[in-house]
């Protein structure tokens, strides 16, 4: 896990050097853009059930001729399920969050996009314990505050672009529950 978190920090960093030698314009300036993505979230917490996993996600906003990035983000993580001291768990994740970032034009078809999500991420679900009347089951729930740094690549293959993104996540639900996004998918510009 150090391993993933040093090269997602050594790619960040990378990014953020890379905003002086920025030559291009980037090709979402002055569009508004959709897009979809395959996502994975890699908990960072040691527990056995985790929230995160395979989801998905669905993205837009617009970039002013200034290169700056306004947006929202909704994402969906899928979960686990899984048997923890005789009872049957299962736990899944979703997240509503606005996002602003700035839209780095490297080459004519890459923009390299430095962001930060603020929004709200509530996880569900259900506890199942077998006793001697048969079956009796709990959901917890919790809504709270989450925040999401991190950076997205976009490549311009016309009609559509190509995405890939890495961010962490910190969602204030109990403590504090940490993730690692990584997200694969398409979108246009308009």
């Amino acid at each position: 896990m150090k391993t993933v978190v040093s090269v997602a920090l050594a790619l960040a960093v990378t990014t953020a050097g890379s905003a002086a030698f920025a030559l291009e314009p980037a090709f979402t300036a002055g569009k508004l853009n959709a897009g979809a993505q395959l996502q994975y979230g890699i908990d960072m917490e040691d527990t056995e059930t985790t929230p995160y996993g395979l989801g998905f996600g669905l993205v837009g906003g617009y970039t002013l001729d200034m290169n700056v990035y306004i947006g929202g983000r909704f994402e969906y993580f899928f979960g686990s399920s899984d048997e923890v001291a005789g009872a049957d768990v299962s736990f899944s994740l979703w997240q509503l969050q606005v996002e602003g970032g700035y839209d780095l034009g490297i080459i004519s078809a890459l923009v390299v996009r430095p962001q930060l999500g603020l929004g709200m991420a509530g996880y569900s679900g259900e506890v199942c314990i077998d006793d001697l009347a048969g079956q009796s089951c709990s959901d917890p729930s919790e809504t709270a505050f989450a925040l999401t740094p991190g950076v997205s690549a976009l490549y311009d293959v016309k009609p559509v672009f190509l995405s890939l993104t890495l961010r962490y996540n910190a969602a204030m639900i109990e403590e504090t529950a940490t993730a690692l996004f990584i997200g694969v998918g398409a979108g246009m510009t308009f």
